[in-house]
């Protein structure tokens, strides 16, 4: 009986072998000796079937980890995702319902490139129609219907009155739909054709913006940077230094 013991011992030096043992070898019946139940135990361990198993559940145990930690990699990129989305809505809503409340009298800027009033080839009423046309349509959401009705008042009114507006406009319906090459150009165009424009700190700040989104993470600090050195206490500047409390530490 005790070298039977002994051999018990033996071959159960470890908590995970004796859990594995229990879950093949089964009770004996009544009647079975104790030394039987042992050898069958014993051609298991030489055989190296427990071996495996153990080696099986330990590969198991480390690619769920790893799983685990892809899903956790996953998670975090959704939820920045969904920040971003939800802060790009907000600063459009926030937008269309400053200009909402303004009076269509006040929409233009009155200045051309270099800062000099200029008319279209049409009638101020026409254009005004033709604008505001466009813009119900980037308000209701219909955004290529917007970036059309945008365009084709560029090309009929190029040095309009609401040529800025139009531009930073046509840069939102892009932008909103996270097509940000497109929406980089129209913003650029209103910094660089409309400098004096009152839609230059928003162009400068969309900039920046898409620059975050695009990954290029210097740009877009030196750009918001930038709006809050040219145009302080601004609503931009305060966005610029909402942006920049988000980017990554350098």
């Amino acid at each position: 009986m005790k070298t039977t013991l002994q051999r018990i011992y033996k071959t159960t030096t470890t908590v995970t072998a004796v859990g594995l043992l229990l879950a093949v070898v089964p009770l004996a019946a009544n009647g079975q000796k104790l030394d039987d139940r042992v050898t069958r135990i014993e051609r298991l361990l030489e055989s190296g079937a427990l071996t495996d198993m153990a080696n099986q559940q330990e590969q198991l145990r480390r690619a769920l980890q790893d799983l685990q930690g892809e899903v956790e990699l996953i998670r975090r990129d959704l939820t920045e995702l969904r920040q971003r989305q939800h802060d790009l809505y907000l600063d459009t809503d926030r937008r269309l319902q400053q200009l909402e409340a303004r009076s269509p009298e006040s929409l233009p800027d009155q200045t051309a490139p270099g800062g000099t009033n200029a008319t279209s080839t049409s009638g101020p009423a026409d254009e005004l129609a033709e604008y505001q046309k466009a813009f119900a349509s980037l308000k209701a959401g219909r955004y290529a219907e917007a970036t059309a009705g945008f365009q084709a008042f560029l090309q009929n009114h190029p040095q309009g009155e609401y040529a800025a507006n139009a531009l930073y406009w046509l840069g939102e319906s892009h932008y909103v739909v996270r097509d940000f090459p497109n929406a980089l150009t129209y913003f650029q165009r209103v910094l660089s054709e409309h400098p004096a424009s009152s839609k230059s700190p928003d162009a400068l700040l969309k900039v920046g913006f898409v620059h975050h989104e695009q990954g290029n993470t210097a740009e877009a600090r030196r750009l918001l940077e930038k709006v809050k050195t040219e145009y302080p206490n601004t609503s931009a500047a305060a966005l610029a230094e909402q942006r920049l409390q988000r980017l990554p530490a350098r």
